[in-house]
């Protein structure tokens, strides 16, 4: 049992490690899309905010031409934060590069989504760092119990 203990604790510090490095690429992608990016007016096709339960999110559907005539039509998923400043909206200011990762951002919401972003990273930080610890004493308890196995203590209890 300690040994499959010994591999399968990493597994949480290695999927915190991914997300971590997933948020540092679009905050990286966001923030190059922004200072690159070509501005393009985008007709807003679709918007709807839904509520399950005790999420409440959105989407909205944007609609332009690039500047080389490229059409691009498009879904976004918004969380409420950046959905609640849009809804009046039927033309949003946007910047489009497609060689990144994040190829659309509104300008309107940079800020927050931004904001949003790093605190994504501060939280991942934080838990990827207390998350090693545990796993690296998790493994060291392991170790010692794989070397030094514990002998059942058996009490006879008919007497």
């Amino acid at each position: 049992m300690y040994k499959i203990l010994r591999l399968a604790i990493w597994l949480l510090p290695l999927y915190i490690g991914y997300q971590l490095g997933y948020q540092m690429n679009v905050l990286y992608s966001m923030h190059s899309t922004y200072t690159t990016g070509e501005i393009v007016t985008a007709r807003v096709t679709d918007f709807r905010i839904k509520q399950i339960a005790a999420q409440t999110n959105g989407f909205i559907v944007l609609d332009f031409t690039t500047s080389d005539g490229t059409h691009v039509n498009q879904l976004l998923s918004l969380p409420v934060q950046m959905a609640a400043p849009l809804m009046n909206f039927g033309m949003l200011d946007v910047r489009y590069n497609p060689s990144n990762t994040q190829d659309i951002v509104i300008t309107a919401t940079y800020q927050i989504h931004r904001n949003m972003v790093v605190v994504n990273i501060a939280v991942l930080t934080l838990s990827f760092m207390a998350v090693v610890l545990i796993a690296v004493w998790a493994t060291k308890l392991a170790n010692r119990r794989i070397k030094q196995p514990e002998d059942p203590v058996f009490v006879r209890v008919d007497e």
